[in-house]
């Protein structure tokens, strides 16, 4: 059977809730989605906190329930190497997803005029608690 966006590859940075929801969404119906996560434990929503601080290295539900249909590659975008590994496969992407906020995109040139540059038809999705400008920009979203 084919999938309405068969074809569509997303490169999703996001972490959380909405943004892996989103890119989920897309895998759903078809997209080829790479979720992309840091090294260590990955995205922090994938152990879950116990006690004081502790952390268990048994999946959280959240977790399992917000990132079916991705494969998952583990990058360090504050080196250079994972950086153009990541701006690589950007190039041949349909779809960039990240809840960074936007001071966070910029300083690792990940920004929306840079990765204009790289590829022009790149649909660029920013998922932020605050917008991308006023008082508020760089303060985290954040679920109390």
């Amino acid at each position: 059977m084919n999938m309405p966006l068969e074809g569509l590859k997303v490169i999703d940075l996001s972490h959380h809730m909405a943004g892996p929801v989103a890119s989920q969404r897309l895998g759903d119906m078809g997209a080829d989605v790479i979720k992309v996560e840091p090294p260590g434990y990955g995205e922090w929503t994938r152990i879950r906190p116990i006690g004081n601080g502790w952390v268990s290295e048994d999946m959280n539900t959240s977790f399992i329930s917000a990132n079916r249909n991705k494969r998952s590659l583990t990058l360090d975008l504050k080196s250079a190497e994972g950086k153009k590994i990541l701006l690589k496969m950007l190039r041949e992407a349909d779809v960039f997803i990240s809840n960074f906020r936007p001071s966070v995109h910029k300083r690792l040139g990940l920004d929306y005029d840079a990765l204009r540059r790289e590829n022009e038809r790149l649909v660029y999705c920013s998922v932020t608690g605050y917008g991308q400008d006023g008082p508020y920009k760089d303060r985290p979203g954040r679920i109390c």
